[in-house]
């Protein structure tokens, strides 16, 4: 996840707790993209769509093995 500005200390900590990580490479918040990821990123307020679409929705699906292999 990207951020126009550095996430607050309360927001930083809500985002470690649901197993997200900063990545410095990528200048970004990251978390292993699978069925847990969704839902966790859907309990987390401040990353919500502004149209409350749920974010388990509008992401793209985690490539299945399949499609890795393809």
């Amino acid at each position: 996840m990207l951020f126009d500005e550095k996430p607050s200390e309360e927001q930083r900590a809500i985002l470690k707790q649901n197993g997200f990580r900063w990545a410095p490479s990528e200048q970004a918040w990251q978390r292993q993209l699978n069925s847990n990821a969704f839902y966790a990123a859907n309990r987390i307020p401040f990353i919500q769509p502004k149209d409350n679409s749920n974010i388990i929705k509008i992401q793209p699906k985690a490539p299945t093995k399949d499609d890795i292999s393809r």
